[in-house]
């Protein structure tokens, strides 16, 4: 894999993740999918290193991320229950710490690593990476495995592709240039599923299900591996089930 951004220094936080024993991997309340994504890829891509991973947040893995694999997973609530078996904190997508709305007995005696693409990020960890040339954290963590030398599954791809798409508002940003669309590539030849990704996240909350709403149409969104038949007909039957009279299907 190549690198997004090649100027990056990854030293710290990889010898940070060599040395711990064990690891929870967190982002900021509320997360989003950038958060979610960079932590669900970064927990496969530790658990192949063969650590003792966890995640958790305070706020329960948002709708649309619920499909990802490993986002079962994740933990949320102001309590960790493996707090005693962990070393090291990586924080994903957090400008401070205060958002991510824990109590201080959860970073106490630990190696806090911090990886964000804020400019705003305080700098809060022991260890950190903050650079605001990302267009997403989840663009860093990309970054961060190839240093780290971790062929991408598909289970790593997929919830990086998530991340790199919403916050870039679908490669409509000022932030995407080329770059941004090698690193998609990337992550789609790695496995990511173009099309579940791209049907999940347009059937939640998405500016095209708020646009149709607010002209009195109905919307619905669905996901549909449409490589598959079976999955392709059970599509059509649901539709036919939902919508008896359907004028756009898109």
């Amino acid at each position: 894999m190549k690198t997004f951004i090649n100027s990056t220094d990854w030293n710290g936080v990889s010898d940070a993740l060599n040395h711990a024993n064990g690891i929870v991997i967190i982002t900021h309340k509320n997360p989003d999918s950038d958060g979610i994504g960079s932590q669900i890829s970064l927990f496969h891509a530790l658990k192949s290193m063969g650590k003792s991973v966890w995640m958790h947040n305070c706020d329960s893995v948002p709708r649309i991320c619920l499909y990802l694999d490993g986002a079962d997973q994740a933990t949320s609530g102001h309590e960790f229950k493996h707090l005693d078996k962990v070393d090291t904190i990586v924080s994903l997508d957090c400008g401070a710490i205060s958002r991510l709305a824990m109590p201080d007995i959860f970073f106490s005696g630990k190696t806090l690593v911090n990886i964000d693409h804020h400019a705003s990020n305080q700098g809060f960890g022991e260890v950190n990476v903050v650079d605001a040339d990302y267009c997403a954290t989840g663009a860093m963590i990309f970054d961060l495995l190839t240093f780290l030398k971790i062929n991408l599954t598909p289970a790593m791809a997929a919830p990086l592709y998530v991340a790199l798409m919403t916050d870039t508002a679908s490669f409509r940003l000022s932030t995407v240039d080329a770059n941004v669309f090698h690193l998609a590539a990337e992550l789609v030849e790695a496995g990511a599923d173009l099309i579940v990704v791209s049907a999940t996240l347009e059937s939640s909350g998405s500016d095209v299900e708020k646009d149709i709403t607010t002209l009195g149409r109905g919307f619905k969104g669905y996901a549909c591996d449409f490589s598959e038949r079976e999955a392709l007909y059970g599509f059509i039957q649901q539709v036919n089930n939902d919508f008896p009279k359907v004028d756009i299907l898109v």
